[in-house]
């Protein structure tokens, strides 16, 4: 009988040990990415591939726009002069910074 119980009771801390040393971890992903600029904002907008145009006249130091992952066309505009106008490639949870003149 105490054969018995100790087999049961070895048999059964082996999984027992392994399964509590078991780390499972997860990765979030970020399904977006971010524009942010430098320099001064005043006066711009910003044109993101065919989309409406944005003011970037915000106030804040970090200022980022949400944009989808991916290769972007990037316009600024300051009246009618094109400021930045570049296509720019934006991974996941990436930010990408403009720097403006």
């Amino acid at each position: 009988m105490n054969a018995r119980v100790l087999i049961l009771a070895l048999a059964l801390a082996g999984p027992i040990s392994v399964g509590c040393a078991l780390k499972r971890t997860t990765a979030q992903t970020v399904d977006t990415g971010y524009l942010s600029f430098r320099g001064e904002r005043g006066g711009l907008l910003l044109q993101v591939d065919e989309n409406e145009p944005r003011s970037l006249a915000i106030s804040g130091r970090d200022v980022r726009f949400e944009i989808a992952p991916g290769r972007r066309h990037v316009r600024v505009r300051r009246g009618k002069d094109i400021v930045v106008d570049r296509v720019v490639f934006v991974s996941h949870g990436e930010v990408f910074e403009v720097v403006l003149p």
